[in-house]
Formats: C-alpha cells, sequence, structure tokens
C-alpha cells in the first residue's frame, strides 16, 4: 500500500510542492477549510501538502475499498494551496482508480464552502445535497493543460451515492431512506433495553444489515447484524437468521466472532450483536498487495506466501473448532476472511453455516447441478435453492446433494481459497469438478511450492472421502511453517541467491569502469563551446548511474532473500555467512563514500551478526609502520577527533622509538608528532581504516621509506614540512570539479606557512626589476602622488613602506604582512624563480596535488579546521566590516595538519600544473612536482584554495579552478613550495 498514488509526488514538485505520509486521521493545522470530510472505513493513507516554504497547506486522505476509492478528508489553507495543485492531486486519484478497476470514486462534501475546486469540471456531481458522485468524462479544453491529458484516457464507470456523512457501503448500490418499517434501526436509535445505540450503516447483505453500535454497558463498539425489515413476514427468512444466531454463539474459537448478545425488535425483526472487527478482507489484502509472482518478484511471493500460510492456518484451526462441533460454514471464500488491525485472523459470515445436530433452514432438495467451468465470476453469496459461493462450491454442494454436504465441502473452499491467493486465480472446472491437470500445470508455473500445491490438491479432490480434515489441513501449514519442508525450501532459495551473487559485484565493476571511461572523454572534450563534444561523455555518466543504481537494486532483492532464507532456517550457515559477506562489502563502501549516519548504520547492522568477522570489523583496529632518519627518533600518537566542530587532540598514545613495526592503532585520524634530538618536531599524519596496515611504502618499493628528520635551522622560520608519504585526495561529492577519490603517493616538501605578502613581492620589484610590463603581468606599482599618478592600478598600492588596499573603504594603510594578489601566472612563476635563484632552495608554484595535501594531510577533511563550515574559521566573505584580505599572521582556525595557514582563505593560490579535468595521476601512482607536458602551451593553469570573498561553496579544499595564463584577480595569490629530502 506504500505505492498509492505513485505520481503524486511528481505532480507536486511541478507546482514547487513536496509531501509527506502521516498517520490517518492525524490532525491538521488551524485555519483550514473543510473540502470533503468522512470516516475512515478501510485501509487508509494520508498525506500532508507543503509549499515550498515547507509550511502545511493541505491535507488529504484516500481509503481504498473493494469496490470504490474514498477521498475520505481534504483540508486546504486556502491562501497556501492554490486550485491548480487540487485540480492535479484530484486526477492522480482518477487515475490510479482507472488503473485498479474500481467501480466509482467517491466522497461526500465537506462543512465549509466550496473554495472554488471545480467539482463540475472534474466530473463530479451532486444529486443530492453533500453527496458527490465521479462520473468521470473527458475534461473541457481549458483543464487538458492542467491534467497533462490524464482524464483524456478514461471512460464513464459506475455511479456511488452516499448520504451526507456516512461511512462507505461495501458494494455499489443506491440505498433507500429508512422506511417507517426500518425505524428501530437507524441512527441515533437505541435497542430495546436501552444498552445498545445505533451509529452508522456498515454493509448490507441479500438478508441483513450490519450497522456500528455504541454498547453503553460495556463502553465498547460493537456491531449489531438485523434482519433487513422486507423479510419479517417471510417465515423461512426468519428461521434462517435465528440458525445464523444459534450456529454463530455455539463457535468458541479465537478465529470467529464472538456473540455478546441477541434479541426481536417490536417489528418481528431478530437481532444480535458481536465484537466489532476493523481490518481488510484477504481479498483486500491481495489485491493491495498487487500482482506478484515467484517470477516477478520472489522476495515479495515468498513473503506473501508465509503470510497466507499464517491465515489459514488460523482459519482452518476455526473451521476444525466447528466441526468438531458439528457446524459447518457452507460459504468459506477469501471475502469471509478478515484481517484485522493487530494480526486478528476472523471467519466471518456464519449466515449460512449449518448444525449437522438441527434441521437445516436451507435445505436444498434441488437436483440439477450447477456448471462451475465460468464460474469465476459468481463470487457472490447464494441463499436460494443452492446454498453458498458457486466459485468455491465443492463438486457436491454444486450438483444438489444437500445431504452430502459436510466437513469435506469446507476442506474444498479451504484449497480453493489456498489455490487463489497463491496463483491469482481460482481452479479451472469441467462442470463441478476441479480440472486437476490444469490445476496441477497452474501451481506449477506460479512457483507455489510444493508442499503448498500438493495440499491445495489434495483439498480439491472430487472424492469427498480423498479429501483430507480442516485439521489436518492445519497441520499440514503448520508442517510447512516450522519443520523439513522449511528448511527444503530455505536451501532452494538460497541456491537460487547463490548464483545471483556474483553478478551484484561485475555490475558495481562495470559500473566503476563506465564512470571512468566518461572522467576520460570528458577530460578530453573542450569544456567551451558547443555541447556535442561533451555529449558522449555525458551519456557515459548516465549509463554508469543506472548500472551503479541496477547493482544496488539486485543487492537489496538479494539481502532480503538472503533473509527470507534465514526466516525459513535460522541455522542455514550458507545464507549467514553469503549476508556477512554482503554487509561487509556494504560497510566497505560506506567506509570509503559513505556518511557518518550511513557507517552507523551498518555497523548496528553488523553488531547483531554472530559471526567472527563481523567482530573483527567492529573492532576497527588497524597497524602503523614508521621508519625515520636518523631511527631512534620518540613518536607519540594524537588521536584527532571534532570538539566544537573542530578537529584537536582528544587523546595521545606513546607509540615508542622508530623503526615502529606494525604497531596497533584504532581507526581513526592521527598525528604522529615525531622528536629526535638535533632534529626538529615533524607532524607526521595518518589515517587508519578498519583493518589498514598505514606502512609507508612507496610505489613499485618493498620497504618502507625512512622519513627524513629536518635538522634544527635547516628549515624557516616560516617553513612547514610535509613529509612524504601516501594520501587519499579528491573525493568529496561536493567539490567543484572534484577529483575522484585518489590514493596516492606525494615526496616531501617544505611549504612556507603564509601566502606571499605585499612586501615580499615588492622587495622582489626593487631588487630585480623585472623587465616585463607591469601593465600586462600585474606586477605591481608605486603611488608618487595621488592615486591617480599610479603607473600601475591594482589590489595592493605601495606608498614608501606603507600599503593601501584598494576595496578597503575606510582607507587605511596597512604593513607589509597583507597577501600580495592580482598578477598573472608568468609573473608569479618569475617571483618563485628569483626567491630559488636567491636562496638556493628549489621554491616553485606546486601541483595541485602538492597544494590539497599540503592542505587537507591524510584523512580526506573537506576544510583545513574538519568538515563543519563556520565563518569565523577563516578570511573569507562573511565577515565582519569590510570584505578585504587581512594580514597573514592574524590568528586564525584556517590551518592544516601540517601547519599550513590560509589554505581556505585570504588568497587562492596559483599551481604549475595544466587544469585536466578527470585528473591527470591514477590512483596507486606518485604525484609529479612539476607540469607533466610543461614543453606544451597550456591552454589552463590549475589553482587551489579559497580567498577573502569566497562564500562557503567555494572553500572546500577540493574546489578545482582553472584559469587562463593571462588572467588577474583580485583574489588570486601565490605560495611558494619546495622538495624536501631525495625522493622516495
Amino acid at each position: 500500500m506504500s505505492n498509492w498514488l505513485p505520481q503524486l509526488s511528481r505532480v507536486l514538485e511541478a507546482h514547487g510542492f513536496s509531501d509527506e505520509v502521516v498517520s490517518p486521521g492525524q490532525a491538521f493545522e488551524p485555519h483550514h477549510i473543510v473540502v470533503l470530510s468522512a470516516r475512515q472505513f478501510g485501509a487508509t493513507r494520508t498525506r500532508v501538502l507543503y509549499d515550498e516554504g515547507h509550511r502545511p497547506a493541505a491535507l488529504f486522505e484516500l481509503v481504498q475499498h473493494p469496490d470504490c476509492l474514498w477521498i475520505n478528508r481534504l483540508l486546504v489553507r486556502p491562501m497556501l494551496c492554490p486550485v491548480a495543485v487540487l485540480h492535479d492531486m484530484l486526477g492522480c486519484v482518477l487515475d490510479y482508480g482507472q488503473r485498479l478497476g474500481v467501480d466509482t470514486v467517491s466522497a461526500v462534501r465537506g462543512s465549509a464552502p466550496d473554495p472554488g475546486v471545480g467539482w463540475e469540471a472534474l466530473g463530479f456531481t451532486e444529486p443530492k445535497p453533500g453527496h458527490l458522485v465521479w462520473r468521470p468524462q473527458p475534461p473541457p479544453d481549458d483543464l487538458s493543460a492542467t491534467f497533462d491529458g490524464t482524464l483524456k484516457t478514461i471512460g464513464t464507470v459506475g455511479t456511488l451515492e452516499l448520504p451526507a456523512g456516512a461511512g462507505a457501503p461495501t458494494q455499489a448500490e443506491t440505498y433507500d431512506e429508512p422506511t417507517e418499517a426500518a425505524a428501530w434501526v437507524a441512527r441515533g436509535k437505541v435497542l430495546p433495553g436501552g444498552r445498545f445505540v445505533v451509529r452508522e450503516l456498515l454493509g448490507r447483505g441479500a438478508m441483513g444489515e450490519v450497522w456500528a453500535a455504541d454498547d453503553t454497558r460495556l463502553g465498547a463498539s460493537v456491531a449489531l447484524k438485523v434482519m433487513r425489515p422486507e423479510h419479517v413476514s417471510r417465515p423461512k427468512y426468519r428461521q434462517r437468521f435465528e440458525q445464523e444466531v444459534r450456529v454463530t454463539a455455539q463457535l468458541d474459537h479465537p478465529g470467529v466472532v464472538s456473540v455478546l448478545d441477541s434479541g426481536t425488535l417490536p417489528d418481528g425483526r431478530v437481532w444480535f450483536v458481536m465484537d466489532r472487527v476493523r481490518g481488510d478482507t484477504l481479498v483486500q489484502v491481495r489485491r493491495f498487495r498487487g500482482s506478484m509472482t515467484h517470477d516477478r518478484d520472489p522476495v515479495g511471493y515468498d513473503q506473501w506466501v508465509r503470510d497466507v500460510v499464517n491465515t489459514l492456518l488460523v482459519v482452518a484451526r476455526a473451521v476444525a473448532s466447528a466441526h468438531a462441533r458439528a457446524v459447518v460454514h457452507r460459504d468459506i471464500k477469501p471475502a469471509n476472511i478478515m484481517l484485522g488491525r493487530f494480526g486478528e485472523v476472523l471467519l466471518m459470515d456464519w449466515g449460512v453455516a449449518r448444525s449437522l445436530a438441527e434441521a437445516d433452514a436451507y435445505f436444498d432438495e434441488s437436483r440439477h447441478p450447477i456448471d462451475l467451468s465460468n464460474a469465476e465470476s459468481e463470487l457472490t453469496t447464494r441463499i436460494g435453492q443452492r446454498v453458498g459461493t458457486p466459485a468455491y462450491m465443492a463438486p457436491e454442494q454444486a450438483r444438489g446433494e444437500a445431504q452430502s454436504v459436510g466437513p469435506p465441502s469446507d476442506v474444498f473452499a479451504l484449497g480453493g481459497t489456498l489455490f487463489e491467493m497463491l496463483t491469482g486465480r481460482l481452479p479451472a472446472r469441467r462442470g463441478a469438478d476441479v480440472d486437476a491437470e490444469m490445476a496441477r500445470d497452474l501451481l506449477a508455473r506460479r512457483g507455489v511450492p510444493p508442499a503448498l500445491a500438493a495440499l491445495a490438491e489434495a483439498c480439491l479432490r472430487s472424492a469427498m472421502a480423498m479429501r483430507p480434515t480442516a485439521e489436518e489441513v492445519a497441520e499440514s501449514l503448520r508442517g510447512y511453517l516450522d519443520g523439513t519442508i522449511r528448511r527444503a525450501q530455505a536451501e532452494t532459495l538460497f541456491l537460487a541467491v547463490q548464483a545471483q551473487l556474483p553478478e551484484v559485484q561485475a555490475r558495481l565493476e562495470q559500473a566503476r569502469e563506465t564512470r571512468q571511461r566518461a572522467r576520460v572523454l570528458l577530460a578530453a572534450a573542450p569544456r567551451l563551446g558547443p555541447i556535442e563534444p561533451r555529449l558522449p561523455g555525458w551519456r557515459l555518466e548516465d549509463e554508469a548511474e543506472q548500472l551503479l543504481e541496477a547493482a544496488l537494486r539486485q543487492e537489496a532483492s538479494l539481502e532480503r532473500r538472503l533473509q527470507s532464507t534465514l526466516e525459513l532456517w535460522s541455522g542455514h550457515t550458507g545464507a549467514r555467512t553469503a549476508l556477512t559477506d554482503l554487509y561487509l562489502e556494504r560497510a566497505k563502501r560506506a567506509d570509503s563514500f559513505g556518511s557518518r549516519a550511513e557507517v552507523a548504520a551498518i555497523e548496528t547492522t553488523l553488531a547483531g551478526i554472530d559471526d567472527p568477522r563481523a567482530a573483527a570489523f567492529l573492532k576497527a583496529e588497524g597497524a602503523v609502520t614508521l621508519w625515520t632518519d636518523p631511527a631512534g627518533a620518540t613518536v607519540v600518537a594524537h588521536l584527532q577527533e571534532e570538539v566544537d566542530r573542530r578537529l584537536a587532540t582528544v587523546r595521545s598514545v606513546p607509540l615508542g622509538r622508530t623503526p615502529i613495526h606494525a604497531q596497533t592503532l584504532e581507526r581513526g585520524s592521527w598525528i604522529l608528532e615525531v622528536r629526535a634530538e638535533g632534529r626538529s618536531p615533524v607532524r607526521y599524519p595518518v589515517h587508519i581504516g578498519r583493518g589498514e596496515h598505514w606502512h609507508g611504502i612507496p610505489p613499485g618499493e618493498s620497504d618502507p621509506f625512512a622519513i627524513p628528520l629536518p635538522k634544527v635551522g635547516e628549515l624557516g622560520p616560516e617553513d612547514c614540512y610535509v613529509p612524504a608519504g601516501w594520501t587519499t585526495l579528491g573525493g568529496d561529492p561536493s567539490a567543484m570539479e572534484g577529483l575522484p577519490a585518489l590514493r596516492v603517493w606525494v615526496d616531501g616538501m617544505r611549504v612556507r606557512r603564509y601566502p606571499v605578502t605585499c612586501a615580499e613581492w615588492f622587495h622582489w620589484v626593487d631588487a630585480a626589476a623585472p623587465a616585463f610590463p607591469s601593465e600586462e603581468l600585474g606586477v605591481g606599482g608605486t603611488l608618487v602622488g595621488d592615486e591617480s599618478a599610479a603607473a600601475y592600478r591594482g589590489v595592493v598600492y605601495r606608498r614608501g613602506d606603507r600599503f593601501f588596499v584598494d576595496n578597503d573603504p575606510s582607507g587605511r594603510w596597512h604593513g607589509g604582512r597583507l597577501p600580495m594578489a592580482h598578477f598573472t601566472h608568468a609573473a608569479a612563476t618569475a617571483y618563485a624563480a628569483w626567491c630559488a635563484a636567491e636562496s638556493g632552495i628549489p621554491w616553485q608554484l606546486p601541483t595541485e596535488l602538492m597544494w590539497e595535501k599540503a592542505a587537507r594531510g591524510v584523512d580526506g577533511r573537506v576544510f583545513s579546521w574538519g568538515s563543519h563550515f563556520d565563518c569565523a574559521r577563516s578570511v573569507m566573505a562573511m565577515q565582519e566590516g569590510p570584505v578585504f584580505f587581512k594580514p597573514v599572521d592574524e590568528p586564525t582556525d584556517d590551518v592544516g595538519p601540517y601547519g599550513v595557514a590560509h589554505m581556505c582563505g585570504q588568497v587562492r593560490a596559483f599551481c604549475c600544473d595544466r587544469f585536466v579535468k578527470a585528473g591527470a595521476v591514477g590512483s596507486g601512482e606518485r604525484a609529479p612536482t612539476t607540469d607533466i607536458a610543461s614543453d606544451e602551451p597550456v591552454e589552463w593553469f590549475n589553482s587551489r584554495g579559497g580567498s577573502y570573498h569566497s562564500r562557503p561553496n567555494l572553500l572546500r579544499l577540493a574546489n578545482r579552478y582553472a584559469n587562463r595564463p593571462q588572467a588577474r584577480y583580485g583574489s588570486m595569490g601565490m605560495r611558494l613550495f619546495a622538495p624536501f629530502g631525495r625522493p622516495a
């Protein structure tokens, strides 16, 4: 039932609306008007509609009944819910009703004025005040755009009239107003004796009416069954009704409704009161579950089989109890089996039941047999010469052999019900008998379990003596649910699942390969110009997404079937192992790409599995190996976890002296603090995954790389050391032009802690006097008088030893610690080369992977400080006062794991390598330190990092940007990187 109105959400989205399923009868916001209002009487779904501001705008409640759809409630807040939304929503109901094949769609007008919904245009008529009857018809032309043609395909169906405020009937018919003869039983009437107060009509049959009533003595809601007034003067009908009261009262079983009281009205009509049952018949439940077969939906069908067997087990025991009291039901069928809200199963309508101990009020002397070859449409109970429902009649009933009708006849009907529920069809007949060959063939084609197929065939035998008893039927059903039969079925189901498990992995791998091919195509396609060169890559991306979706759907289906196998036989070790394998694979994917909630969910699932592998996985321990040059350094591991949305040390663990070999370390992000005499302290981040050994072995090598420890004074006062090692880069699905998750080796390097400042930049300008024009390259100029006299007008200007920021409205002068910006890539490269020549250190612009490792470390963090954004952490657009950069040494949280500052703010940094959309390095490779094709002309260079006027989404460290070589930006600066130590 969860798929009611599946197209409703799509229709609402077109109006900017969304919907949410809530509990039936749930209250709604005040200040609404009641468009439609009735009473809940069946399986119900209630939805609240929300506008773009997520304000509740309407409440809509739909009830599905065997022969109609009932719009139970429609409450609207007119200021929030346009009429067009109601039009399209009701169009969904109409379309859904047509697909179900119901007789009609009905409603009762609410108490408030019509809000202009336009019932007539939708096909509603109002033959009487308060009645709304839907006679579907093609809409007028002016509604075709609103409904997108939905109504045009639907023809006219029958009508259903309801008294205003009444509940729904059980079949499509027009009720007459209460007559004087029926005045004793009407809404609000009190039966003689004063105990029972009549409420609403629940249904009407050939002999009687069923009303809801209140038991004033017990304070309970009950069902009142009373003869129809037109039968008062018919002795045979009175005799039959009295027989029903006596027979029902004799039965004492949980599967039969109890009789609470009975009596006779002053007008002569017999009545009796029973417990009121709320729920759905087996017919309704089957209809709600939809058409399912073992081939189309093995998991759903297996669940349905278990539900049917559980239901009929209760029914068979109730029938066996009745047979023990010499009572025969004579009208067992799905429509007379009720499933209550809380799991109750009841065999209803004992109105034509017969007590073998007394004369039968329905005694049938006809000897004219009924040909049931086409009886599938005859589903209504007969009470004339032939008693029962033709489609479910045993052969002896159909032949009119009234004296022979007994317990075997009920068993036949049980078999017919079992057959229909498991195959979706009644067994074919030849005359009065079941065509055994056709029945056996249909059972096999529908995939009915052999044990249940054999039971259905036994119940449907023509010879009464060859049928089992009701007690034997119950025992067979119980044995199916618990015993060797279930084990055999579990093994069969498991073997079918086992054959498909490799397909899931193959599809996941195919999806990964297809996505990689798409990246290659898109990387080669031009980023500008017509879309045609990019279309093949986009189509491959769509194909990869479809393959992934299919793989995950298949995986979910196999998971349910493995769970079904264990439900059938909890001791099936193969299914338990396969299910654990599936969960472990899913957990590994969640570790790599999932959210914290997804990881927690799969961990909870694994915690409930009794398997050593699951326990080992949850233990989440790994190991670390670390060599240093020189050896003998002390190592302390600091566990990093988020405190106040910022990564900080929460626990420290001494690891001893290097070399460290496979030292156990729990899962998480760690910073190893390495200290040795005469050496500068080194920060060496590691990220331990589940069971992961962080070994530090470079690509193509067999031994760990010994991390060089810088001598004291070897690094400058503003230099940070980034040791060589593996790191995971990319992998941020929200990053702009982001790379996929890559595990690459990055050699050791030193990085200047801050971006190049304006004082450092102008020192180069004064010392080197660059020979290229400043207007083109943005080298910078000096103010010699007023601002208009500047030779070059950029973002930062100099007058003496003071600097002026162009976009600072305060006009303040600043010192030289502002970051320099607004120059070209060529100027940045020239400055780095000059610094290298002056210092003897091979300073350069970084590659994008060098930059990203220095910014993110190895744990895949989103920002320098962690994975939660806060505007106070960095110099960015959301800052107090004027939006511009600040001195680089002002305190900030924008500091990465190696101590490098301002990677998420201040100025974005030029990189030395060209922009390749899919990335220039594959996972498992070594990251280059220069452009991989530096001898070719470069159209686009990489740049990385946030800036002083970036919004939050532009601060993510995995963002990638492409810049023209000659472009200049007020937010673009530079950083200096240099290799350190020998390459690994």
